[in-house]
């Protein structure tokens, strides 16, 4: 499958396509029919077989102050589509992703069919979704598109939208909706695997996977902006979390804590208690209250597992080298289970009876 990134980048033997035209942001099951489509066409007039996209995401361009909820970002995009193409008989031929930005925003459905489809893809054909709509303004629809094509010769032909068994319309909005509407069991997934990406060492993939969640969901997203030294940021994600979920004052009392560091606190034992937020204290010098959190978990007979590989963090150091960390890792069973399946690579036995960790 080759990229292409101007319409008149594509070479000869990939001109005269059918081709799939959309945003493909999620490359669910509609996205799927579209592409299947244009896999018949192709097949059925021996000819290339192709997708044109946009990259950014329009929603980007026309609102940059609220970034789109991505579904697949492009690279992930790419991979999904090459594997689609791998599905069936024939390859995948090319991509055509152009560049959304102000002199493609601009362009009128005719400038677009004139220019994109014919003069640079020389289109045999056009596939896409019944409720597609292009040009300036939006002024363009799938009649508009038909009527185009039998000017510039090229066939067209719209897709209805799939359906699930229960009738729902496969939709990349609506998926964004119950996305952004709160699906927790999503929403734990993309928190829980952008931490992975934090400990691995990808600081700023679990950022970008974390921001589309405020204001609901940050205080994941402050562990990781305060690890990195972006205390201010770390404040502000706090401020943004629901203060009824805490006792009166605990968020504030945390983003203060925040905005203080890197400066040590002067007396650590005279800081407020913060709950779970009590990352917070590590950044002041504090490493020992850390543990406050876990201890309370222990004594409420309660262990939520994604929590506890936040002390695997190289900015946890500090905390695994307190006594009280020894402490919370034997209530929860984990030295019994080292001791029996193999040590992490920071903590190591020293004597029948202890270990050690840096």
């Amino acid at each position: 499958m080759r990229l292409f990134r101007h319409p008149n980048e594509v070479t000869p033997e990939c001109r005269g396509a059918a081709i799939a035209l959309g945003n493909f942001d999620g490359v669910h099951l509609g996205h799927q029919a579209v592409i299947a489509r244009a896999f018949e066409l192709a097949q059925a007039y021996d000819s290339a077989v192709g997708i044109l996209t946009f990259e950014p995401h329009p929603r980007a361009f026309f609102r940059p102050g609220q970034p789109p909820f991505r579904l697949t970002p492009f690279r992930i995009k790419m991979r999904v589509l090459q594997a689609l193409g791998q599905d069936r008989d024939m390859g995948l031929d090319f991509v055509c992703c152009l560049a959304f930005d102000q002199h493609l925003a601009s362009m009128t459905a005719p400038e677009f069919a004139q220019a994109v489809l014919h003069d640079g893809l020389n289109a045999a054909h056009i596939v896409t979704g019944e409720d597609f709509c292009f040009g300036k303004g939006r002024s363009g629809d799938v009649k508009t598109l038909k009527a185009l094509g039998q000017t510039l010769k090229f066939g067209v032909d719209a897709v209805s939208a799939a359906v699930d068994g229960k009738g729902a319309v496969h939709s990349s909005t609506l998926a964004r909706e119950h996305l952004q509407a709160g699906e927790q069991f999503i929403i734990n997934y993309t928190a829980d695997t952008a931490e992975i990406y934090w400990l691995a060492g990808d600081t700023e993939k679990a950022i970008a996977m974390l921001q589309p969640f405020r204001p609901g969901r940050t205080l994941e997203l402050a562990i990781v902006l305060a690890a990195a030294g972006r205390y201010q940021e770390a404040a502000a994600a706090i401020r943004e979390m629901p203060a009824s979920n805490y006792p009166p004052g605990m968020t504030e009392g945390a983003a203060k804590i925040l905005e203080s560091a890197p400066a040590k606190a002067a007396s650590p034992e005279s800081l407020p208690r913060i709950g779970n937020m009590s990352f917070a204290y590590r950044h002041v010098g504090a490493p020992e209250r850390v543990l406050e959190f876990y201890e309370d978990e222990v004594r409420g007979n309660y262990f939520q597992p994604i929590s506890a590989t936040w002390f695997w963090h190289p900015t946890y150091e500090a905390v695994r080298m307190t006594a009280r960390f020894k402490t919370v890792m034997r209530d929860f069973g984990f030295v019994d289970y080292w001791r029996a399946r193999g040590w992490p690579a920071q903590c190591r036995a020293a004597g029948p009876d202890d270990f050690t960790c840096d």
